[in-house]
């Protein structure tokens, strides 16, 4: 994990808080020795015992800034070590983790113990153990920073980037234990009089000499500010995680630490001629901030010092009581939300809390309390933004973000979707309290009209204007959904207007049609895109979904329009600049029109498919071509595809992009996109294979990536996972063909040959030839349906999809591409049993695709990727016996596998040793949540993962001497709590940590009953009330796993985890 640092401006070092979060939930989850932390108990963070105490400077030959500077940041707050012993200790610093640190002499008045870090801030400390050796943590720091800083090019290595200790097993951190590349550490050092260790960090993370001068005027990229913009970003970083897990006392401390720090480094920084930076952003007004990242700072302190003051809150009232009490509790608890970002670039979304949900099942009574909150509440939620960009690294997102969610949730509209409430900066009292004015005057005008009126009242309203119209025809065609549904596929449930269907005058598709009209001649037909165009394609897709039959016309209509308007920009200089919305309209509207029977509409778009070009469709290819993708064989479109593709007058031939001399990004690649299923395609894509003209070069170059140089395109540099580069010398370059291109980029398919652009010529030829055959014997076996149980996330991938034959396969069925072995002429064969096809498998010993994985301690070690699918499952008689085979279909391979090769996935979690899996999961799956006391029964399943046959025991539980149920011996029940903390949503679960210890510990020796499980078999091999085991009196969320010893009989390991819910609302 990188950090950099900007010494111009006084930035602080930045790194990915997302991928910090991953990180540190993979560590929590996966390593067990790693403890929750706890919230911080005490009342304040102490000073060090030499805070503020004079300081006489070490001699030292360091730069004569640093030995100010040091002076300085001291002064101004960063931590002192001085009179603090340096010992092993446990932090917390987002879990428990071992480091180093200066701890603080035992207090009387002070429980607990306390830690200065290599970042200057005074933690609690979890743990104290034996003192060690400060010289040989800084002289292994040393040896690493220098190491670092030699084997990274000039340009790439920035001063106080890289000076954070190694990294040990999994802890991230080193010995630090927090995330510090500061180069403050060696500030720390002159402050303890170690101008020896001092010197020996700053020689070997910079270019300084321990040489005696007079005046040293390098510029080694440390400045004063950017050791104090390195402290604030660690300082604001701790506030911000402790602000989000609600460890306020932490929260508070360091919001007051930093704002006084910040003030005092501003001042001085300004006394010494530091320049201010540029503004990040244009739009704002006044001088730009020192520190770039604390626009929150005094927000956050404020609200800090409010939650310091609250009272105790009480819990929410339940529905079906005071309705006005539960609002104002809900609308209390809104600075509780803490829900997170989920990917970068991206946002959390306090709206999605479930507090806002409630709120919204309340209805018009909390519309004023929400109001109110829109208008004036200032206080901030738990929930944190993380930016890629400056000015503002993190956003603490406002309570009345989710009021306003709510009250939209409420009057059902997006007319007050104002982008201004999801950005990066909050809107003012009076921007506000105007938008809370316009929402209570839209809510006093339809508060009595039931929501299905309100919507045709909007589409009969002529001054309403297009956006309105739009959602109010939009949310008539949107399907009815009970809560908790997934959401239906088209045409399976009612729609939500279905009562405007009759007594209308004029009707609703009499005004979807005049809406239409009128929306397109809002348009410039010279512009693109042309936003009233494409507001009236959406319109009639809308009325389509309403009245497919009467919006026929329209929509025959506006496919004309769109060919026109296609053909118009595809002559154009930059065809990439045309509306890509026309292509997708144009297919949309093509499959419409097809399946209400209109025969002309595919031999349409099969005419102008044939006028399309790679740049027209670039930013939108496969959803313009999917009438393509759906009716590849569709005597017109297979014959417009074999043209486009295939013919040497088409702007697509040859299919290469980069032999045609454009570039292509390696994540849209084509030749596995869904294009893979049509004939025509792959008939260009086996022409392309026959292409050996030179093509361009490739390098292994020295940080262990891959340089690629094509002629008349730009260079390309690949990451190392796109190519084995075992016993590459680095700095050769290796040329290669358009076929070999073209290979490499089909390898990636389900089951493909191997290619590697490195490989000697002979082995890229039959590895082209290999592609090949693939290709002709599997071609018609591409798919864009997911597997069962599968899910393709954004666009559909392409799969393998054999048949299911109703008898043991031919050698002509293997050649045909129907199966993928035959057992022909072994003796006598049968099909094997298996619960469907496919199955998720991994072939054990298949070693085709090695996988180099460095771990935190750096030490890197090879896997290999056995994963694949399971689609034939035959069985041959030797002797009295029978032994199976299955098909697979993996990572560069299709082929028959030995059956005790193969171990079977699927959804049950973690394995246990030896073959067989547990699943725990409640024995009423659709319950979540139980009253207090009553039964909470879980079922546990036993399942064969393997590709053989398998022995399990069977008895797991009887009657103990008490009556009582008794485990069997190494069966052991693991549970987890976590106490109430407001609603969570799906995104923002409760995780349970903190253990429940067992109300009693019954087993007993089990007997020798067994069963043989075919593969794949399950079996329910116990049933028990938890109650019996554990108190469940309390109210909160709990997490249960079931654990094996090794003595168990099954094997070691554990079960799933199982989540519910004892008290509250579901």
């Amino acid at each position: 994990m990188s950090v950099e640092t900007s010494a111009s401006l006084g930035r602080p070092a930045r790194f990915s808080w997302l991928a910090l979060l991953a990180l540190i939930a993979v560590v929590m989850l996966g390593a067990q020795q790693y403890r929750p932390v706890p919230k911080f108990e005490g009342k304040r963070i102490p000073e060090p015992p030499n805070q503020g105490q004079p300081w006489i400077a070490p001699a030292t030959t360091l730069p004569k800034f640093l030995v100010n500077a040091t002076a300085s940041l001291f002064e101004q707050g960063v931590a002192d070590p001085r009179g603090c012993e340096y010992r092993e200790v446990e932090i917390p610093n987002y879990f428990d983790v071992k480091s180093h640190g200066f701890v603080l002499p035992e207090q009387a008045d002070m429980p607990g113990r306390f830690v200065v870090c290599w970042d200057g801030q005074v933690y609690p400390a979890l743990a104290v153990g034996e003192p060690v050796d400060l010289d040989r943590d800084i002289k292994d720091l040393a040896v690493n920073l220098k190491r670092t800083r030699e084997a990274t090019p000039l340009n790439g290595f920035r001063q106080g980037v890289y000076w954070g200790f190694p990294k040990e097993g999994q802890n991230p951190f080193g010995v630090a234990g927090v995330m510090n590349h500061s180069p403050i550490k060696i500030c720390l050092l002159l402050r303890l009089g170690r101008a020896d260790l001092a010197e020996t960090l700053f020689a070997a993370g910079t270019t300084w000499t321990p040489k005696p001068r007079t005046r040293d005027l390098t510029d080694y990229g440390i400045t004063y500010l950017t050791l104090a913009a390195d402290w604030t970003h660690t300082a604001f970083e701790r506030l911000i995680g402790a602000h989000i897990r609600g460890d306020d006392v932490i929260a508070l401390d360091t919001a007051r630490r930093l704002a006084k720090f910040r003030d005092l480094v501003s001042a001085q920084a300004e006394a010494m001629g530091f320049p201010l930076p540029e503004r990040q952003n244009r739009e704002d007004a006044g001088p730009p901030p020192r520190f770039y990242g604390l626009t929150q700072l005094d927000e956050l302190l404020r609200d800090q010092e409010r939650r310091a003051k609250m009272a105790a809150r009480g819990p929410i009232p339940k529905k079906g009581g005071d309705p006005s009490a539960r609002i104002a509790a809900l609308i209390r608890d809104l600075d509780q939300i803490d829900e997170r970002q989920m990917m970068s670039p991206g946002s959390a979304s306090p709206g999605n809390s479930p507090l806002v949900r409630d709120l919204v099942a309340e209805g018009d009574p909390a519309v004023v309390p929400l109001l109110e909150v829109l208008e004036s509440d200032s206080r901030l939620t738990r929930s944190v933004s993380d930016s890629r960009s400056l000015p503002a690294d993190h956003f603490v997102h406002p309570v009345y973000e989710a009021a306003f969610a709510a009250l939209i949730g409420i009057l059902k509209t997006q007319e007050f979707a104002d982008q201004r409430m999801y950005g990066w900066k909050t809107l003012d009292l009076a921007a506000r309290k105007a938008l809370a004015g316009s929402i209570r005057q839209f809510w006093e005008k339809t508060r009595s009209v039931p929501l299905v009126e309100r919507w045709y009242r909007t589409l009969l309203d002529d001054a309403a204007g297009q956006a309105r119209w739009l959602e109010a025809a939009g949310a008539i065609v949107s399907p009815v959904v009970e809560e908790g549904m997934p959401l239906p596929q088209p045409g399976t449930r009612p729609l939500q207007g279905e009562s405007l269907r009759t007594g209308r005058d004029p009707s609703v598709t009499a005004l979807m049609l005049r809406r239409a009209g009128q929306i397109e001649r809002t348009g410039n037909p010279q512009s693109s895109p042309d936003q009233g165009f494409g507001a009236a394609c959406h319109m009639s897709t809308i009325l389509a979904s309403w009245d497919e039959k009467a919006s026929l016309p329209l929509l025959q209509e506006l496919s004309k329009k769109c060919r026109e308007r296609s053909d118009r920009w595809r002559d154009q200089e930059n065809p990439q600049n045309a509306d890509q919305n026309l292509a997708a309209s144009l297919a949309r509207f093509t499959q419409i029109r097809a399946r209400l029977g209109d025969v002309e509409a595919l031999d349409e778009y099969a005419a102008w498919l044939r006028t399309t070009s790679p740049k027209m469709l670039e930013y939108g290819t496969f959803t313009a071509l999917q009438p393509l993708l759906a009716q590849p064989d569709h005597p017109a479109l297979a014959s417009a595809a074999r043209w486009l593709f295939n013919d040497s007058k088409s702007p697509w031939v040859p299919l290469l992009a980069e032999a045609r001399g454009e570039s292509s990004s390696f994540a849209d690649n084509l030749f596995t996109s869904s294009l893979i299923v049509v004939a025509g395609f792959r008939e260009g894509v086996l022409a392309g294979l026959a292409d050996k003209a030179p093509l361009g070069t490739v390098e292994r170059d020295a940080r262990g990536g891959v340089h690629c140089k094509i002629k008349n395109v730009p260079a390309v540099n690949y990451g190392s996972s796109s190519f084995h580069l075992e016993g590459i010398t680095i700095g050769v370059e290796h040329p290669f063909r358009s076929c070999d291109f073209l290979a490499w980029k089909l390898s990636s398919l389900e089951g493909c040959p191997e290619f590697n652009l490195f490989w000697p010529e002979t082995r890229r030829d039959e590895a082209v030839a290999a592609c090949v055959v693939y290709l002709k014997r599997f071609g018609d076996r591409f798919t864009l349906a997911a597997h069962p149980g599968m899910h393709d996330f954004s666009d559909s991938k392409v799969h393998l999809k054999f048949p299911i034959l109703a008898k043991p396969a031919t050698h002509e069925d293997v050649a045909a591409g129907r199966a993928i072995f035959s057992l022909e002429g072994q003796g006598e064969t049968r099909l094997a049993n298996l619960p469907g096809f496919p199955q998720q498998a991994r072939w054990l010993t298949l070693k085709n695709m090695p996988i180099d994985l460095t771990s935190q301690d750096g030490v890197t070690h090879r896997e290999y990727n056995t994963n694949g699918y399971v689609w034939q499952a035959e069985e041959v008689r030797k002797g009295y016996g029978w032994e199976r085979f299955y098909g697979f279909v993996g990572h560069h391979v299709i082929a028959r596998a030995p059956a005790s090769e193969i171990e079977f996935g699927g959804q049950y979690g973690p394995k246990l040793k030896g073959g067989l899996d547990a699943l725990a999961e409640r024995a009423e799956p659709r319950k979540t949540r139980y009253e207090p006391g009553r039964p909470i029964a879980v079922a546990m399943q036993i399942r064969n993962r393997l590709g053989v046959a398998h022995v399990s025991p069977t008895e797991f539980v009887r009657p103990g001497p008490d009556g009582k149920p008794a485990l069997r011996n190494g069966v052991n029940l693991s549970l987890w709590y976590s106490p109430p903390r407001g609603s969570r949503s799906v995104l923002n679960p409760v995780y349970p940590l903190e253990a429940v210890e067992p109300k009693r510990d019954a087993h007993f020796d089990p007997g020798e009953g067994t069963r043989t499980l075919a593969p794949l078999e399950t079996f329910e091999a116990m049933r028990f009330d938890l109650n019996d085991w554990f108190d469940l009196t309390k109210p909160g969320a709990y997490r249960l796993h079931v654990t094996f010893t090794a003595d168990s009989g099954i094997g070691e390991g554990v079960s799933n985890d199982a989540f519910f819910q004892v008290g509250g609302d579901e």
